[in-house]
């Protein structure tokens, strides 16, 4: 752990304002990736991807700085008819197995009067082309049910499933139309459960009231008692998100830190501490962290969102 950083950051912490942007994470159980492609010119066939995961973000005063990756379970595809969806699955089609992600990544935003487009490359089957969506928002950051901060979007595009090589049977139009619905959220760690229980209570008292080491050995405690919060590297990076929004910044790196020495190969603790270090204004730690997380899993959304901000 870099000794004095601490100090440095409760200064940085008190002189800088936060961030405007924000990453959001994907809610896919509240959010929807469907598609309409035309059969024999008759009528249309719905259907979903069920397995997909990302994230936004979003800037509620700037829309041109929203930003998105989604990567999608191929395998995941859903029409509601099991022999159509194998037939979709299989080599004459999406070819799952060699092609098990479907991609999107944002690169910016264009504004053409009061419609916005997010303009990014799609990839798919083997293929990347360039596509733009009309995008609108559904409502800004409000805190849900649960008291969440989340926000949700809805688009709608048409691609050409012949640019991508996806079928040749003649009976199903080329165009396809892509329908997404996504609701992102940050959750709020008031009402996160891990904090009822030791774990979550006794390690943020540990780096609130104390100092790393005490913390780390309280962790060992811990988990001499096969405490089950403490097999999680997760656990960390909620330790780090409740500090956060109590906007105790140096001790969330703290919490990040500490996540990260006992779990040194788990990417999400460095994004989580390159989320921190962007939203402190401090780029050029977020950037050393991301790029860390990069290197731990290329597909970690969060990851590769937060390397576009702290790359501007």
């Amino acid at each position: 752990m870099k000794k004095g950083l601490i100090s440095t950051l409760l200064i940085a912490a008190s002189a800088i304002a936060l961030s405007q942007s924000k990453a959001y994470p994907i809610d896919t159980w509240h959010s929807k990736i469907g598609f309409a492609v035309s059969f024999g010119g008759l009528f249309d066939v719905e259907g979903r991807f069920n397995d997909f995961r990302g994230t936004v973000v979003f800037d509620e005063q700037d829309l041109t700085k929203l930003s998105a990756t989604v990567i999608i379970s191929s395998g995941s595809i859903d029409t509601g008819v099991g022999p159509r969806d194998k037939h979709l699955k299989s080599e004459d089609f999406f070819e799952v197995e060699k092609y098990p992600e479907i991609k999107f990544s944002s690169r910016n935003v264009i504004q053409e009067g009061d419609q916005f487009h997010l303009v990014g490359d799609l990839s798919m089957h083997g293929t990347t082309r360039e596509v733009a969506i009309p995008f609108s928002i559904i409502h800004g950051e409000k805190a849900d049910f649960w008291q969440n901060f989340r926000v949700s979007l809805e688009g709608a595009f048409d691609l050409d499933r012949s640019d991508f090589g996806i079928g040749k049977m003649d009976d199903i139009g080329n165009k396809v139309t892509i329908d997404l619905m996504i609701s992102a959220r940050v959750m709020n760690m008031k009402t996160v459960a891990l904090f009822s229980r030791p774990f979550g209570k006794e390690m943020i008292d540990k780096l609130l009231n104390g100092n790393l080491e005490e913390a780390r050995t309280h962790f060992d405690a811990l988990q001499s008692k096969e405490d089950r919060d403490a097999a999680k590297p997760i656990s960390f990076a909620r330790l780090n998100l409740k500090l956060m929004q109590e906007n105790n910044f140096a001790k969330a790196i703290q919490a990040c830190e500490l996540g990260i020495e006992i779990y040194p190969e788990h990417a999400p603790l460095y994004t989580a501490l390159a989320n921190t270090y962007y939203q402190m204004g401090l780029l050029k730690n977020a950037k050393e962290a991301v790029d860390t997380a990069l290197k731990l899993d290329q597909d970690n959304t969060m990851a590769i969102e937060l390397k576009k901000l702290v790359d501007e």
